[in-house]
């Protein structure tokens, strides 16, 4: 045997990543499939306000100084970025009603 595999730890460390890699493959290799895709969708629907928690801690404000998103505009979207992209559009929209208000 190996000294790279010669501790237990190593091996079960190799055994994990052969594991996470073989299952990406086939992941990737089905993710076409509309029960793949789903799931995928599940995922990220569960997910989301663990990501919501931790772009709050990582742009310096706590999550609750943000907009939430409504619940109807998760639901009909798998876009993780969605909500963001919602409040994006809605200040783009302000800023060209002032812009409008101003010009006349």
């Amino acid at each position: 045997m190996s000294s790279l595999l010669a501790s237990r730890a190593a091996r079960r460390r190799g055994i994990t990543y052969a594991v996470l890699l073989a299952v990406t493959l086939v992941l990737m290799a089905f993710s076409s499939n509309p029960a793949v895709r789903e799931i995928q969708g599940g995922i990220g629907y569960a997910f989301r306000p663990i990501q919501g928690a931790l772009d709050g801690v990582a742009g310096g404000s706590p999550p609750s100084d943000r907009p939430s998103p409504r619940s109807t505009d998760c639901a009909r979207t798998t876009d993780p970025f969605a909500p963001r992209t919602t409040a994006s559009r809605a200040r783009t929209r302000d800023s060209r009603r002032s812009v409008a208000r101003m010009s006349r």
